[in-house]
């Protein structure tokens, strides 16, 4: 497992030098995102900083528990360690991210730049963050593209890892979270701790923290302790929500005719065509506020016939909840979903994808919404899992990129 998910232990020297580029001190609110053996939290217990250490292998978990019986452990994806930290803000980073393998997506050559972007986004405004990362990382394109963090060190180290088997350059990154740096970033290529040391040294010093970031509000942050003797077993839960029809009082079918032959195509603008639902036609769907379009290739391919009926709410047409195009967009969603996948599968052993399987299990055929700006996906979104909820499905996850769309899916 340690070669697999790339757990390879800090060399104490190099991570001594890492704890003093985060400056740390027992003001600190120090957070290891990917914490194994706690090689990079001892620096921070020794200035008696607050610990948040996070570690998804449970016998490493267990260790750290009881080296730092102090700290608070947690055991998430590291990618996504901004969005399910709770607890204090981190102040300090110290990181040795996994180069190349997710926990997600397997093999991944952009894992560890993903493991520090969570950890920025995680960490409080003019945090200092301190990460080892792979050789071939481009620090100051990866500043350039951050809104919020400002590169001050950059270092190409060599055979810093010798004693631990391996002979792979890495870089040394230091970041402050602030938009701009208050000087130029010092940069270097050095197999030699006392030539770090002096470039380690030349950096700015660290300002005063600031917790201003965005948190959904939950309770006292859970420590992971482990299971004794004493301890009864755990309980599985039922399902939460049971598949009960939903009251139907105020739903309505969705009426369409569907065309034994395509709709017309419409006449060519340039290489694009005027958008229309090439097999169905709805009775009196409020046109869509604005002009749809859809490229000369996609338009030449007649959609195929459906035969489910979706439901909506009564009010759909008087209340204007749905365009023409929208309702079609539902109903291809609701064919895709009355059938399940042709053959049996089981879960690939990284878990990101599905293989043939005689002893596996029937999964659901999904559906693709691929439209563009000004389709009103929301929308579209909405009136899928509408449907699913009126015909008694009652588990539904929305998962949205960021804040800004997160706004958008509460609308």
């Amino acid at each position: 497992a340690q070669v697999e998910l790339q757990q390879f232990s800090t060399p104490p020297m190099l991570a001594w030098l890492m704890a003093k580029a985060a400056a740390v001190c027992a003001q600190d609110t120090l957070l290891e995102p990917s914490a194994g053996n706690g090689a990079l939290a001892l620096w921070g217990c020794l200035q008696n900083a607050s610990l948040l250490l996070n570690e998804i292998d449970p016998a490493r978990r267990d260790g750290l528990a009881h080296l730092f019986p102090r700290a608070t452990i947690a055991a998430h994806d590291g990618e996504l360690i901004a969005g399910l930290l709770r607890g204090p803000v981190p102040s300090a980073v110290l990181m040795n991210p996994p180069f190349a393998h997710s926990l997600e997506r397997g093999k991944d050559g952009e894992t560890a730049m993903r493991h520090l972007r969570g950890a920025i986004r995680a960490a409080a405004n003019r945090a200092r963050i301190v990460a080892i990362m792979p050789e071939g990382f481009d620090a100051s394109t990866f500043a350039k593209e951050q809104d919020e963090a400002s590169l001050l060190l950059d270092v190409r180290l060599q055979q810093m890892f010798r004693r631990t088997g391996t002979g792979i350059a890495v870089r040394l990154v230091v970041f402050d979270k602030t938009p701009t740096a208050s000087s130029p970033a010092i940069t270097g290529d050095t197999a030699d701790l006392i030539a770090l040391h002096e470039l380690i040294t030349a950096l700015p010093p660290r300002v005063q923290t600031s917790a201003n970031i965005h948190r959904l509000p939950l309770g006292k942050p859970v420590r992971l302790v482990c299971k004794t003797s004493t301890q009864s077993a755990p309980v599985r839960p039922v399902a939460p929500f049971a598949a009960t029809p939903a009251a139907t009082a105020n739903a309505i079918d969705l009426a369409y005719s569907v065309l034994a032959d395509p709709a017309p195509v419409p006449e060519q603008a340039g290489i694009y065509l005027p958008y229309r639902p090439s097999r169905i036609v709805f009775e009196d769907a409020p046109v869509h506020p604005t002009p749809l379009v859809e490229s000369v290739a996609m338009g030449s391919v007649a959609a195929p016939q459906p035969d489910v009926c979706p439901r909506l709410p009564a009010c759909w047409q008087a209340d204007g909840l749905l365009s023409e195009a929208q309702c079609e967009t539902l109903v291809y969603a609701a064919q895709a979903f009355a059938r399940d996948l042709p053959g049996q599968f089981k879960v690939s052993q990284e878990g990101t994808s599905l293989e043939l399987s005689e002893e596996g299990h029937s999964y659901r055929q999904g559906f693709f919404l691929g439209d563009g700006t000004g389709a009103g996906k929301g929308r579209q979104i909405a009136a899928v899992i509408m449907d699913r909820w009126l015909a008694g499905e009652r588990r539904h996850v929305w998962i949205t990129k960021n804040e800004a769309l997160l706004e958008d899916a509460r609308r």
